[in-house]
């Protein structure tokens, strides 16, 4: 019911130049990169893109879309091993190989998978879950100060700067001899929040609504809008090298938030569109442009359930993966879509509350909503969607043992 099909497998087309020009696929996940502190962004004044801002101007970028978790792990075991099941990284189930882990495509196709992050690898155990996801290598702070070493003097709370894992990504592009699928988890944009010393703040202006959300003072609000800013600005600068190198035409690029920047205050039913949003941005080059259909409507809804499944459809020929309700946002046909996370659904008409399904709060503008509900007439898929979750990892679970 909610994939459409009755195995939940899908098959990307027949694609010719796909198949003999397999391009590299990067995907980062941006810590803290939530719509609810984007709104803040006023250029030039208040400056929360930096070199990212070309990238968001020129490309494809999705912002009626949805963080499926309130948590990093959450998100990264969701995302990639199709688990609604966060402790899953280091429990007894960590070896389990889930069919439906989205790297499985990209190593059937012949590309090596590499997870970077500049964090400790034992971070949630994700050094021992992720092989068993389908990913080749993880590279993790070590193997950036083995690249790297100056980064050893920008190290900040929770390991080192952003800059270098894209840094380590750049890397492994220029010296690949085969395909490669590469997942960047970000963490600079997180408390206690310290831009780098050898970071160049670019203007910011704190907002009385941003101080009232956060109920801290201007200086912590300041504090947050400079990693805010410099984590954007670290993409932006990796997104404008790759695609001015020879890899631009080859490289297929993708960011989204793992949750929205917690600890601030949202009023009900207003800031429905921003709670739990976070953008979701993809550079696919103009060579691959030409080679498959698509439509942009930036007003299409989604959730981080999405992101793959676009992916899979500009890099991969003929590839079977199998789809939890997942969509290419840029597909050209008319499709169940919707945007999903515990607390609320987006469809194409507006936003409801989940525990609230009957009223349906409609679309203003691009992310903002009638403050006033109607009854929803629209089509309800929110609680089907999260039983087919907990079947599905389940039945994977289950099946290992």
């Amino acid at each position: 019911k909610v994939v459409g099909n009755a195995n939940g497998q899908v098959i990307t087309p027949k694609n010719p130049y796909l198949a003999q020009n397999k391009p590299h696929v990067v995907m980062a996940l941006m810590e803290g990169m939530g719509t609810n502190v984007l709104v803040e962004d006023n250029y030039p004044e208040n400056d929360l893109l930096g070199e990212l801002r070309p990238a968001f101007e020129s490309d494809f970028v999705f912002k009626r879309f949805l963080a499926e978790t309130s948590a990093t792990i959450n998100s990264l075991v969701n995302m990639l091993g199709q688990s609604n099941v966060p402790t899953i990284s280091h429990s007894s189930a960590q070896k389990v190989e889930v069919a439906a882990a989205a790297a499985r495509p990209y190593k059937a196709a012949g590309y090596k998978t590499i997870f970077i992050t500049a964090t400790n690898g034992m971070w949630r155990n994700v050094a021992n879950y992720l092989p068993a996801q389908g990913f080749d290598e993880i590279l993790d702070e070590n193997a950036i100060l083995k690249a790297f070493p100056e980064a050893e003097a920008f190290r900040g709370e929770w390991g080192l700067s952003d800059e270098y894992a894209f840094k380590l990504a750049e890397k492994e592009l220029n010296e690949a001899t085969q395909p490669l699928m590469i997942y960047i988890l970000t963490i600079t944009n997180h408390t206690p929040y310290e831009v780098p010393k050898n970071y160049d703040v670019k203007p910011l202006k704190v907002s009385d609504q941003l101080v009232e959300r956060m109920q801290k003072g201007e200086e912590e609000a300041m504090r947050l809008l400079e990693t805010y800013q410099y984590a954007n600005n670290a993409l932006g600068e990796f997104i404008m090298d790759i695609k001015k190198s020879p890899l631009g035409d080859s490289t297929l690029i993708a960011a989204t938030g793992d949750h929205r920047l917690r600890g601030f205050t949202m009023t009900y039913p207003n800031d429905l569109p921003i709670i739990h949003a976070v953008p979701f941005y993809l550079y696919v080059p103009e060579k691959i442009q030409q080679q498959v259909p698509y439509l942009y409507d930036e007003k299409r809804v989604g959730s981080h359930k999405d992101i793959f499944p676009t992916l899979y459809a500009f890099s991969l020929s003929e590839a079977t993966y199998y789809s939890l309700g997942g969509e290419n946002m840029l597909s050209t046909t008319d499709t169940n879509r919707f945007g999903y996370n515990p607390e609320m659904t987006l469809i194409e008409q507006g936003i409801y509350i989940n525990n609230q399904p009957d009223r349906l709060y409609p679309w203003a503008s691009e992310v903002a909503i009638t403050p006033e509900s109607i009854p929803n007439n629209g089509k309800l898929l929110d609680n089907d969607y999260h039983t087919l979750q907990t079947l599905y990892i389940n039945s994977q679970v289950k099946g290992a043992h």
